[in-house]
């Protein structure tokens, strides 16, 4: 690239010979740059090359009398031919740069130095006032430059350039040379707004409207009182733009090295356990004294299910009450079912079925066969209604009853199983009904105002946004129950807080990679912080040499 006007002026000061060095050396990268941009252009345009080519023979003859005139001495004619070499440099520099973006840069990039070449183009574009002609070169660059498949979106003379370095801050294995990072999306959503990847479609997208300028907003990252000064970030923020689009990056690295899928749950990267429901139930329970508070007033795999279902609803135990009582009106009807299997109706339906699954001779014909069904299921149902007259079936179990009979039925025309093990197996033959608990009790201990608690966040926008006092409270142990943002349940090691760069961080696996990702990209990450090492020796490494690396590491 030529040089610009400033240190041209700069090259006028001095005495004769130290303003001829000065100029000499203009010329000669002048002429040099000339050369690399002409290389690309031969390759991508080769007719359009050839009298670029003539041009600059000439530069290069004239260049040569003016060092031999330097070597002389003659410094003043040395200088005045570095000059014109410098002049003429400059003008075959434009009409190269007019052929190369007639090319387009998908062509650019496919040239040897094609990629050094598009960002020396880049940086000739004044950003501050783009003509139309301008934009669309930048945003094509972009995208042939970082080997995108798609831009969408708002881009304009801010976004363009900016994105076009924040790319360049990062590994080229990261951005260019991912095939887990295809597709780029701006929307110009909100000053607050951040961003999202799409690991299905490789797509990373921000929402961050006001790239740079007085309206930005910016990206402090929250820190725990507990984290120590060394570990503390370095700058107050960053802009919202910047981390977006490094933190959505990152992502799509995680994505490349299964990073996190992989080592997440080392305690050196929060501990991380992906798990259900159930699993915080059963740390809830015995962490916070569930368990051992009603230990006599229901087994431990119900008081389990009790805190998941608080978990699930937040409905102070009313949905899993209603459980409990449905399945206690089951038990009952199930301890009936001695009874039942002995009723007449019962024993004909077994006989119908026997005939159908013999191939009654009769049951030739579908119409028979269709017939006999019907009598089976007239039978079936005969044996299972309410009989008030004998209690077998009181209001409480009738709902039972009528499972037990579809289930029956269905078994016995597609099985062929005996009615009578259909019935049982339906029914079920389960233990006794439980007595109930003290409902006010259970709804009233602090591990189930913690399953609340936890319901609720799932809801709005999870645990994360509260910070520490949040994941205190969901304290189990040595880990924090969590819920992402999107619903979904985690155990992290209270302890990683001590090293946090943000309370986003503690979303979701994902997440705490990505922070960490950009915090280090945008120098915010102190060289202390124990994350640095990794990142230093695995993560900035070109793709496959961390996935080398991290193979040696497995070994």
């Amino acid at each position: 690239m030529p040089a610009k006007n400033w240190t041209r002026i700069m090259a006028s000061f001095g005495n004769a010979e130290d303003t001829c060095k000065a100029w000499a050396r203009l010329a000669q990268d002048g002429v040099a740059a000339c050369d690399r941009s002409l290389q690309v252009l031969e390759q991508t345009s080769p007719n359009d090359a050839v009298p670029h080519r003539a041009t600059l023979t000439t530069l290069e003859q004239r260049l040569s009398q003016a060092k031999s005139l330097q070597e002389q001495g003659n410094y003043a004619q040395g200088k005045t031919g570095y000059q014109a070499v410098e002049q003429g440099g400059r003008a075959l520099w434009g009409d190269l740069n007019t052929a190369l973006r007639a090319a387009g840069p998908s062509a650019i990039v496919q040239a040897p130095g094609g990629d050094d070449l598009l960002d020396e183009l880049m940086k000739e574009i004044n950003w501050d006032s783009p003509n139309d002609s301008d934009r669309a070169f930048g945003r094509a660059a972009l995208q042939a430059r970082y080997r995108l498949n798609e831009i969408n979106g708002k881009l304009g003379k801010k976004a363009i350039p900016l994105l076009y370095r924040l790319f360049s801050i990062m590994p080229e294995g990261h951005t260019r040379d991912n095939d887990d990072l295809l597709i780029l999306t701006r929307n110009d959503v909100d000053r607050n707004g951040g961003g999202s990847f799409n690991t299905r479609t490789k797509t990373a997208r921000i929402d961050t409207s006001h790239p740079t300028g007085l309206l930005c907003s910016h990206w402090t990252g929250e820190q725990d009182d507990t984290v120590a000064p060394e570990h503390q970030l370095v700058g107050s923020a960053s802009r919202m733009f910047d981390h977006a689009a490094v933190h959505e990056i990152g992502h799509a690295v995680d994505d490349k090295l299964t990073f996190m899928s992989r080592h997440g749950r080392g305690a050196a990267l929060g501990g991380w356990q992906g798990v259900g429901p159930e699993r915080i139930a059963a740390e809830l329970g015995r962490h916070q004294g569930f368990y051992d508070a009603f230990q006599n007033d229901l087994p431990q795999d119900e008081l389990c299910r009790y805190l998941e279902s608080e978990l699930k609803n937040g409905d102070k135990g009313a949905s899993y009450k209603e459980d409990f009582t449905h399945k206690n009106a089951y038990r009952a009807a199930s301890a009936r079912l001695v009874e039942l299997l002995q009723r007449a109706p019962i024993q004909e339906a077994e006989q119908i079925r026997l005939k159908i699954a013999n191939g009654d001779e009769k049951l030739f014909f579908d119409s028979e066969r269709r017939k006999a069904l019907g009598k089976l299921f007239d039978a079936l149902r005969k044996g299972l209604k309410k009989d008030g007259a004998s209690g077998l079936l009181d209001s409480g179990t009738t709902n039972r009853m009528l499972e037990v009979g579809t289930d029956t039925i269905k078994a016995a025309i597609m099985d062929g199983t005996p009615v009578q093990a259909s019935i049982q197996a339906a029914g079920g033959g389960g233990p006794a009904p439980m007595p109930a608990p003290d409902w006010g009790a259970l709804k009233s201990h602090e591990a189930a105002k913690t399953a609340r608690y936890l319901n609720k966040r799932k809801g709005d926008g999870g645990l994360y946004n509260e910070g520490a006092a949040g994941a205190q409270r969901c304290l189990a142990g040595d880990n924090v129950c969590h819920v992402s943002a999107a619903g979904d349940w985690f155990l992290y090691r209270f302890e990683a807080r001590k090293l946090m760069v943000s309370n986003y961080q503690f979303n979701a696996p994902p997440e705490w990679f990505a922070e960490l990702y950009a915090m280090y990209y945008l120098g915010r990450l102190p060289q202390g912080h124990p994350a640095q090492r990794w990142l230093d020796d695995i993560v900035h490494e070109t793709i496959t040499d961390a996935q080398e690396q991290q193979q040696r590491l497995a070994q």
